[in-house]
């Protein structure tokens, strides 16, 4: 199961890492991008990029970023979300239009920080696009933090686009974000779970193994829930 965590310690540094558990065969390289890259959009419409940033991703006709972090400190990981993921349509002109593989190059490329992000998103749409690796439309939500240790996860279901605040900085594959946006149940089981090896929470009418969400969770700090504010 890909998990991805924020931390920031009492030096104020900020460490931002996942894992990649992925039953296909992948092989995967650092890449860099320039300051000023341009790179064709879905909709043949040209995007360059503001910000330089290093990421990991794999050549498939085109390079195809997992994650990465930017020159102001931003940074953005995709994992996978079956079951869940309901991407929009093509035929929607009201936003504009990006694919899903091509989600962490856009926001590594022109966001500085989360708020940057947060409004960019607003007026984006997502549409699913086949992979050469799966050949299947790869369902995925993203996290997105920022050197504030701020930090959003974005998620596209059959009922829209949803942009969360995330202060808890952790991220999971197979299960919804927004299951998790009360706080007070959270910080309970935070409390009554963070010892034991296995545990299930029943949340949002969904049974869910969430020892790694909460056992990461302790260990990024439950002091954030304090300290974040929702956009």
């Amino acid at each position: 199961m890909c998990t991805a965590i924020t931390l920031k310690d009492k030096l104020n540094n900020y460490y931002f890492g996942r894992t990649m558990d992925f039953s296909y065969e992948l092989s995967p390289s650092i890449f860099f991008s320039p300051r000023n890259y341009i790179w064709q959009n879905s909709d043949s419409s040209k995007i360059i990029n503001k910000y330089c940033f290093l990421g990991i991703g794999q050549n498939i006709s085109k390079v195809i970023f997992t994650e990465g972090m930017n020159e102001k400190g931003i940074s953005v990981v995709a994992l996978y979300f079956p079951n869940y993921t309901v991407y929009d349509s093509n035929n929607n002109s009201q936003r504009h239009k990006i694919e899903s593989l091509d989600m962490v190059n856009f926001l590594l490329g022109n966001c500085s920080n989360v708020e940057e992000a947060f409004m960019l998103l607003k007026n984006t749409c997502i549409i699913g696009v086949k992979d050469n690796i799966t050949n299947s439309f790869a369902p995925l939500h993203w996290i997105i933090a920022d050197k504030s240790n701020k930090c959003l996860v974005v998620e596209n279901t059959k009922d829209g686009l949803h942009i969360s605040s995330n202060p808890i900085g952790v991220l999971i594959n197979h299960t919804k974000y927004i299951s998790f946006m009360d706080l007070q149940t959270l910080t309970y089981y935070f409390k009554t779970y963070s010892n034991k090896n296995i545990c299930y929470i029943k949340m949002a009418g969904e049974l869910i193994r969430n020892n790694k969400f909460i056992e990461l969770g302790n260990l990024s700090d439950l002091n954030k829930f304090h300290l974040l504010k929702d956009i």
